[in-house]
């Protein structure tokens, strides 16, 4: 998703910072040893990407949503090329490109024109291409970690609440037991130090854990639209969509969420 930072001077040309997001493409070829990494004991590296329920790939028929299922956690573990390319789905969807220029638009602190939103909209797509590969693809798949949401659908609504906003600090392992979200905390901490190459000026401890902490509560935010998407849906005017199951009907097993 999207990050939105706080504005600062500018000293990198849109063309260096542009180069970041296309070197990102290249870790879906990533090294071997990520293979490895991710073959499961006795398969010898042989499992099949998983057939995962059907889910709405764009909330609202907008928003990327390639990362939400609605199955159980651990029934189809998944490869390190399948985090790689949920990271390069969310990344490089057509919508994101408007996405970040909405973001983009309305600062003006590096000048006016078409040359001061061009550096913008370059760093702003950066920092959406770097955070997305550092906790849904790198990351995960280094530490064994599943990168996907997997929607609740059941019980109260404050229950539910409560679940996607766990999200952000637990998260499902490949084995399908929950974990520390590890990928996520150290992914966008890690994002958020490596703009300081194209975001000169207050390169401080104190902003970097500010850029962090407002990219943790937008994607705690993201988690909550990601798991009540789908009844919103249904709510709107002439809406009868069926593809996704309603709460009672699909949920997680009671071993599986809290």
């Amino acid at each position: 998703m999207p990050t939105c930072r706080p504005s600062r001077a500018w000293s990198r040309t849109p063309s260096q910072v542009s180069s970041i997001v296309c070197l990102l493409g290249v870790l879906v070829g990533a090294p071997p040893s990520l293979a490895r990494a991710q073959e499961t004991p006795g398969g010898g590296g042989t499992s099949q990407e998983p057939a995962v329920e059907a889910t709405d790939t764009h909330m609202f028929g907008v928003l990327p949503n390639y990362n939400t299922t609605n199955e159980q956690p651990g029934l189809h573990p998944m490869r390190w090329t399948g985090k790689m390319e949920l990271a390069a789905k969310g990344t490089f969807d057509p919508f994101m490109f408007p996405i970040v220029a909405m973001i983009a638009a309305p600062q003006e602190n590096y000048g006016g024109g078409w040359q001061g939103f061009g550096k913008q909209y370059a760093a702003s797509y950066a920092d959406t291409a770097i955070g997305n590969f550092m906790t849904t693809g790198v990351l995960p798949s280094v530490l064994h970690q599943d990168p996907r949401y997997y929607r609740r659908g059941r019980g109260g609504v404050w229950r539910r609440i409560g679940y996607s906003v766990s999200r952000t600090l637990v998260a499902f392992g490949d084995s399908g037991h929950q974990r520390a979200n590890i990928a996520e905390v150290t992914g966008t901490l890690a994002a958020a130090g490596i703009s300081n190459a194209y975001y000169p000026g207050a390169r401080t401890m104190s902003s970097t854990i500010s850029r962090w902490g407002m990219q943790m509560m937008w994607d705690t935010l993201t988690n909550q639209l990601k798991e009540f998407s789908p009844d919103i849906k249904k709510l709107l005017p002439g809406n009868h969509d069926s593809s996704n199951p309603t709460p009672s009907s699909r949920a997680l097993s009671p071993d599986s969420a809290p």
